[in-house]
């Protein structure tokens, strides 16, 4: 038999279209057309549509076997349209002759009724391939992986797969996790969803699994959980024997680049998975992991762009700013903070003890910037550059950079270094305009802040060193500020013209 079969049949039984109690379309002339996958639609001929009722719409899409869709809309008495209510095919292919200028209606938005029952065409493939039809038509629209394995243990459970749970362990590149898991339970009918932490393949759940078993490249795994003398014994399995399961299979999804995911399945009926259900699922695995890859691969990507980025800066790369010169130019708060005498705690300390404490104090930055809405742009050396955009008022915005500045001076006093001495900071806070976006060279790009601004902030933060002064503000900044703020003199920031007032943050 054909893979995929288009039948058409001419329904002599009175057809209706309405919506509430408008007709939209009544005819016993129409054609009942029948697709493998997608199932079956009626299609009405224009003469017997009320043509005041039609408006042509600008929507396009193709049909491989069909041709080209063109798409209408109903425009209701009441004034009320319904976009993209119906389809046809102007200049149908040969497998869509018999409807060429028929109007078929969709179901969710128009009610569609006959005389008499439609009985389906003879097609075994349609109950034999039910689930391989769903993942070529269906499985794709799933917006997440958490809608895709739902829908994937709903399909499987509509196919008379009898699944008491279902848990897919997916691995990515995350800088505090290795993967997520996702389990399902039928009484349940709900997923939980659990990211796994660094380390977790090193813990004793996990290593001595089944999931770690496929992940290794060991191939699967089936065991019947009532045999007394069972070939697998993983600890999981003596968990779903207590809880009445008989059955449980441990199958790997294999990705593009060769690593291994894994699908574990396990059943509470008496005789277990049928070979044919299992045989099923496994010619198919191919394809639930080209879906779910792309899932992890788009996670991945927008994981990492918010790492490397932070969100701000990420949202914009991902919504297609992404070319050098994209962005624009903003008025925000700026803040530069580095770490007193780095120099002389990189000769002292090892590389590791550096690091560590270098870690230390950048997680003391970025959570004191974070709490307050701001967002770190770049690690420079031992310094973090930050802005806090203007949203509505840049009174607050600023406001809100001065307590950020008091955070990080606040958890400074809390930390020691690897060689016991006290840590300590500067910080520089300014206010004005920058040029935030896409700069460097053609393939090697930055999403940052530049301009005159940030310049400025980089030479007050120079200040506050040779001042011996812990946070300096500058003018422009305690324009926005009230009482948070003391004058300390008057400076000519290195490289630029003017004499301006310089302040430090109030305690």
């Amino acid at each position: 038999m054909d893979a995929y079969v288009i039948n058409t049949f001419s329904l002599p039984e009175k057809c209706e279209a309405r919506v509430g109690s408008t007709v939209i379309a009544r005819s016993t002339n129409a054609n009942l057309m029948q697709e493998t996958i997608v199932g079956g639609a009626i299609y009405f001929p224009k003469q017997d549509i009320r043509q005041d009722l039609l408006i042509p719409s600008t929507t396009k899409t193709f049909c491989p076997f069909k041709g080209t869709t063109s798409y209408w809309s109903i425009a209701l008495p009441d004034g009320t349209v319904i976009e993209d209510a119906g389809w046809s095919y102007e200049r149908p292919l040969t497998e869509a002759k018999d409807v060429g200028g028929f109007i078929a209606f969709d179901p969710g938005k128009v009610d569609v009724s006959t005389d008499n029952d439609i009985d389906e065409p003879n097609d075994d493939r349609r109950d034999e391939d039910s689930f391989t039809n769903w993942l070529l038509s269906a499985a794709w629209e799933s917006p997440t992986p958490e809608n895709l394995i739902e829908a994937l243990c709903a399909q499987l459970a509509s196919d008379g797969m009898p699944i008491r749970r279902m848990n897919v362990a997916l691995w990515s590149l995350h800088p505090e996790s290795v993967g997520r898991s996702y389990t399902w339970w039928r009484e349940e009918d709900e997923l939980r969803v659990f990211d796994l932490p660094k380390g977790a393949l090193d813990h004793d759940g996990l290593k001595n699994s089944p999931t770690l078993y496929v992940t290794n490249g060991r191939g699967g795994v089936r065991q019947r959980l009532d045999d007394p003398d069972p070939e697998f014994d993983f600890p999981i399995m003596q968990d779903l024997r207590d809880k009445g399961c008989t059955d449980y299979v441990a199958m790997p999804l294999v990705f593009s680049d060769g690593s291994f995911h894994v699908m574990t399945l396990t059943s509470d009926a008496l005789e277990g998975f049928s070979t044919a259900g299992l045989g099923r699922l496994f010619l198919n695995s191919g394809m639930i992991a080209r879906i779910l890859e792309v899932h992890v691969q788009r996670e991945t990507t927008a994981t990492l762009l918010r790492t490397y980025l932070g969100p701000r800066s990420a949202s914009r790369v991902l919504a297609g700013e992404s070319h050098r010169g994209d962005g624009d130019t903003i008025e925000a708060a700026i803040l530069y903070s580095d770490l007193r005498g780095s120099t002389q705690m990189a000769e002292q300390m090892s590389a590791d003890e550096y690091l560590t404490t270098l870690n230390r104090f950048f997680d003391i930055v970025v959570a004191g910037i974070e709490k307050e809405g701001g967002e770190v742009l770049k690690f420079i050396g031992d310094a973090v550059l930050a802005i806090f955009p203007k949203e509505h008022d840049a009174s607050m915005v600023s406001t809100r950079a001065a307590a950020a500045s008091r955070n990080i001076l606040e958890g400074v006093k809390n930390i020691e270094t690897a060689t016991g001495d006290e840590m300590s900071c500067v910080v520089a806070l300014h206010y004005g305009e920058v040029n935030y976006g896409n700069v460097g060279a053609q393939a090697r790009l930055d999403y940052t802040a530049a301009g005159k601004a940030v310049n400025e902030v980089a030479r007050l933060h120079e200040l506050c060193k040779l001042e011996e002064q812990d946070c300096l503000l500058s003018d422009t900044i305690v324009a926005q500020l009230e009482g948070e703020h003391h004058p300390v003199g008057e400076h000519r920031l290195r490289g630029t013209g003017r004499l301006r007032t310089i302040y430090a943050l109030a305690a």
